[in-house]
């Protein structure tokens, strides 16, 4: 699978999560995850989970969360990307848990998309999320030793809590910031340069100096019975050689940032426009993408557009007890078809979608999913 694959080393099994948690095509079940990380235990003392994912469901989240628990074996996580949702649940199970510079966390409630039922359904679902909700923050706050009154502030209603590596690191969100996982630009390489380089830090460092010449004319390939101008002159061979290749690597550095600033502008500008990312989390990504641009495609490709805004509970509830009573079918509200006839509801959101989504949205200001 593109997202998800096992590396198995000498000493040590690192399995990677770069796509959405859950059951189906594509995604990263539990049941997958499980069978491997219990055969690598078994096999190895330490098990690396690397991570770059947009979270997905509690269920199977929560499922790998626990595994990892309950390992005998040492388990380090991994962020090279993103972890955020129901990724940021599995990223706490690490006894070692590291970030890459540049990537990101998000923490936020939990949510369920295309809620429908009668308003005894709905209160009983709300109830079943609290639960999760109420299991997430304690999952938190012992993976971080935040109090409850700041864990709660970052899961409020509707709201996303984003937090980059160094936000992480002083809540204890993680344990370590790697900056060694940058993905630089791609210059010329110069061994002459590296020659010079050693040839220079010999006539700097002379304890023997008949050693020392033997070491010089080596490292500039000379013969040892080279004489002081012959040594010069291929210093400053050397010199000249590496002043072009500065010049070089300085135009195609200007060029690749460029090039790389288009990229990362066509890449998070696509993921606003198609529904992916909101404007407000823009600059968030754009540090991820400088970073680390493939994870932040990853990442990107790995979420869902938005989904349809579903009414809260009470509002709907309200809604069901506050209409105007209607004299006929034909001038009943949404609402109206809530509280006198839900089952009539869910046979015309069958049968006549086109009537249930005019009511719908004239209710609620949005265009229902037909499921």
């Amino acid at each position: 699978m593109k997202n998800y694959h096992i590396i198995q080393a000498s000493d040590y099994a690192e399995i990677n999560i770069s796509g959405m948690i859950g059951v189906g095509e594509g995604l990263v079940s539990a049941k997958q995850f499980m069978d491997d990380f219990d055969k690598m235990a078994s096999i190895y003392g330490l098990v690396k989970i690397k991570m770059n994912s947009a979270g997905g469901s509690v269920q199977e989240g929560m499922q790998m969360y626990n595994a990892i628990k309950k390992s005998s074996a040492r388990v380090e996580t991994y962020c090279s990307g993103i972890v955020a949702s129901m990724a940021s649940v599995v990223f706490s199970a690490g006894a070692i848990r590291t970030m890459a510079v540049g990537s990101r966390m998000m923490i936020h409630q939990a949510s369920v998309e295309g809620a429908n039922g009668n308003a005894s359904d709905l209160r009983d679902l709300a109830k079943a999320i609290d639960g999760v909700n109420e299991d997430m923050k304690a999952i938190y706050i012992a993976a971080s030793g935040q109090p409850e009154k700041v864990v709660n502030s970052w899961m409020e209603r509707g709201k996303n809590t984003w937090f980059n590596a160094t936000e992480c690191k002083k809540l204890n969100l993680c344990d370590a910031i790697d900056d060694n996982n940058k993905v630089g630009i791609s210059i010329a390489f110069e061994p002459e340069a590296h020659k010079m380089v050693a040839a220079y830090h010999t006539l700097l460092t002379p304890k023997n100096p008949e050693m020392d010449k033997k070491l010089l004319t080596a490292s500039l390939g000379l013969s040892e019975t080279a004489s002081d101008a012959e040594i010069l002159a291929a210093l400053q061979n050397l010199k000249n050689k590496n002043m072009e290749l500065e010049t070089t690597n300085a135009t195609l550095k200007a060029s690749a940032e460029v090039a790389q600033k288009a990229r990362i502008t066509a890449l998070i500008d696509d993921a606003v426009k198609a529904g992916k990312i909101t404007a407000d989390v823009k600059p968030s990504f754009e540090i991820l993408a400088q970073s680390n641009f493939e994870a932040c495609k990853v990442a990107i490709d790995a979420i869902n557009p938005a989904p349809m805004q579903v009414p809260s509970i009470a509002a709907m509830v309200a809604q069901a007890h506050g209409s105007a009573q209607a004299s006929t079918n034909k001038d009943m509200t949404f609402s109206d078809w809530q509280k006198k006839n839900p089952d009539g509801l869910m046979a015309m959101h069958k049968n006549d979608f086109e009537k249930f989504s005019t009511l719908y949205k004239a209710e609620f200001g949005v265009v229902p999913e037909k499921y």
